[in-house]
C-alpha cells in the first residue's frame, strides 16, 4: 500500500496501555530512500521529550484513531532520548536498537524487514547501566553522525528544478507500507503552472543540494505538467499544519 509520509506527522501513537505521544517528524535514509524512524514526542503523561521508533514497530496501515504499537508506555518512557534535531549519531542508533532488541537496518540482508510490532525483550539492570554509559559517550561523538539520515520536515519545501527551469517545490514522499521504501515524490507546481500537486517517480531525482535546499530532476517541465495529479488522503495534514509545532 502506498501512503503519503507527511500523513503521519501529527498522528497519535497508541501503546497497549494508553497514548504515548505524537509523531513530530520522520527520518529517511537518502541512500536507500527508506523510512528509518518516526520521531515521537512523548507526553503529557511524562515530561516532554523525543524518542525514535522504527516504522515496523508501528501500524502504518491503520491510523484513523492513531498509530498502534505493541510497546508499553513504560518501555517507550525508558528508551534512550533522542536529540531535538538532526543529526542522529550511529552511536545513538546502536543504543536504541540495543534497548529494544531490534535488528539494526544496516545488518538486514537485501529487502528483508522486521515483523510489524517487533517483540521487545526487557533489559537487565547491568545492560541499562551500559546503555546509560553509551549515552554519555555519545555526546562526545556527535561528529560521527550518520550522514545518510534526513528529516522529512526539513526537505518539504525544497525547490524543484526541471531540466528547463524551476517549477515548484517538493511537497511529500509516497512510500510502500510493506518495505518503507520511498517510491514517488509529490511536487507542487505553484512556481510555474497553476498550482496543483503531481506525482513523480523517485528515479527522476538527479541531485539534492541539502545546503541550498533544491532538488534537480531529469525531466522537463512539460513532462511534469502531464504527470498524474496527487489527491491527499482523507485526514491528511496540509503543508502548513505539518510544519507547525
Amino acid at each position: 500500500m502506498l501512503r503519503a509520509a507527511s500523513r503521519f506527522i501529527g498522528q497519535k501513537v497508541l501503546a497497549v496501555d494508553g497514548e504515548i505521544g505524537v509523531v513530530k517528524d520522520i527520518y529517511f535514509d537518502k541512500r536507500s530512500w527508506t523510512l528509518r524512524y518516526c520521531v515521537v514526542e512523548i507526553g503529557p503523561w511524562l515530561e516532554k521529550r523525543q524518542v525514535l521508533l522504527i516504522p515496523s514497530s508501528l501500524n502504518l496501515e491503520q491510523d484513523e484513531a492513531g498509530l498502534g504499537t505493541l510497546l508499553t508506555k513504560a518501555q517507550v518512557a525508558e528508551s534512550p532520548a533522542a536529540a531535538s534535531d538532526m543529526p542522529v549519531s550511529r552511536q545513538y542508533e546502536n543504543r536504541l536498537h540495543d534497548y529494544y532488541g531490534w535488528t539494526p537496518y544496516w545488518n538486514l540482508q537485501g529487502t528483508a524487514r522486521q515483523n510489524l510490532f517487533t517483540h521487545i525483550v526487557p533489559l537487565p539492570p547491568s545492560r541499562r547501566e551500559l546503555l546509560d554509559w553509551k549515552g554519555l559517550m555519545e555526546d562526545k561523538r556527535r561528529k560521527e553522525a550518520n550522514p545518510d539520515l534526513h528529516s522529512l520536515r526539513e526537505v518539504r519545501g525544497y525547490h524543484i528544478k526541471a531540466t528547463d527551469g524551476e517549477l515548484g517545490s517538493l511537497e511529500d514522499f509516497l512510500f510502500d507500507t510493506r518495505t518503507y521504501r520511498i517510491l514517488h515524490i509529490v511536487a507542487d507546481t505553484i512556481n510555474w503552472w497553476p498550482s496543483r500537486s503531481v506525482i513523480l517517480p523517485r528515479r527522476v531525482i538527479e541531485t539534492i543540494s541539502w545546503h541550498d535546499r533544491w532538488v534537480a530532476i531529469t525531466i522537463t517541465r512539460e513532462a511534469v505538467k502531464n504527470a498524474p495529479t496527487f489527491h491527499p488522503e482523507p485526514g491528511m495534514m496540509q503543508s502548513e499544519a505539518a510544519h507547525g509545532n
